[in-house]
């Protein structure tokens, strides 16, 4: 995901991919790659709600990259 590059490259806070994040989770409009959309939409809850799941750092930026790989 190019947001998650962003965020390591220091041009986008967490805070930034939180608020994309639950924006594009909200949608039913956009349609996923079909063999990642599970992870897809997993990686988009945990983004739009750090409270529940875990806040975003650099660490699990990286992680997520990689399970999208």
């Amino acid at each position: 995901m190019t947001i998650l590059r962003r965020y390591l490259e220091g041009t986008l806070s967490d805070k930034d991919i939180e608020t994309w994040a639950n924006l594009i989770e909200a949608r039913e409009d956009i349609c996923f790659e079909t063999r990642f959309e599970k992870q897809t939409k997993e990686i988009l809850y945990e983004l739009a709600n750090p409270t529940l799941t875990q806040p975003l750092d650099r660490k699990r930026a990286n992680v997520l990259l990689e399970i999208l790989a």
